[in-house]
Order: structure tokens, then sequence, then C-alpha cells
């Protein structure tokens, strides 16, 4: 079967809407544009707020990393002046005698058996 070869995109044919009415091709292509406008506006809309969003949060981050790098400094200020601390005790720790370490490291009982024997405990 054959296909003549005819300009199509002159023809004056009139073109039903959807509600059934008869309108011509240049009030068709119009009302196509200015949906495509609309979309087109509607889409840049939403780029905008979704990119104002996302530099919400970037500010928010960096506010959240800035307070946690002070947190981490001060964490590590304290640090140093613990170690100092427990070297100064450990130097004051080794000049003990020996028989004051063991004691200690290894506490006798709070009272002598003497003294438990001779206390009274009222219920």
């Amino acid at each position: 079967m054959k296909i003549k070869n005819e300009d199509f995109s002159k023809t004056e044919e009139m073109v039903t809407d959807i509600h059934g009415k008869d309108l011509p091709p240049e009030t068709v292509k119009l009302k196509k544009k200015e949906r495509n406008r609309a979309a087109a506006y509607k889409s840049r809309q939403k780029h905008t707020q979704r990119a104002d969003i996302l530099h919400q949060e970037y500010e928010k981050l960096e506010t959240d990393n800035n307070a946690l790098r002070k947190e981490i400094e001060k964490l590590q200020q304290e640090q140093e002046y613990l170690t100092k601390i427990l070297q100064q005790h450990e130097e004051a720790c080794l000049r003990l005698p020996i028989d004051i370490i063991w004691e200690l490291q290894n506490p006798g009982p709070l009272f002598s058996p003497k003294e438990t024997t001779s206390m009274t405990f009222d219920l």
C-alpha cells in the first residue's frame, strides 16, 4: 500500500477537545504552550524550594559540626589536665613506703575480731 507524500501541517482541520468543542489548531497550540509554561514554572518552584531546604540543612550541619569541634577541643584539654594530675599522683605514690602501698592495695577489715565481739547492735 502506497502512502501519498502530503503536507499535513498546512491542513486547517478543526481539533475536537475533550468537551467535544471544535477548536482551531492555533488555539490548541496556545493552550498546550500555557500548560507547558505552568508546568515549567511549577518545576522551577519545586527545584528552588528543594535548594532552599538543602541550604538550611547545610547550615544546620555546619553549626552542629562547629559545636562538636569545640566539644572535642574542650575534652582534649580536660584529658591533658587529668593526665597531668595522674602523673603527679603516680610520682607521689611511688614515694610511699612499700608497706603503706601494700595496705592501700589490700585493705584489711575495718574492725579487729576483738572489737566486733564487744559491739552491740540495737535492732
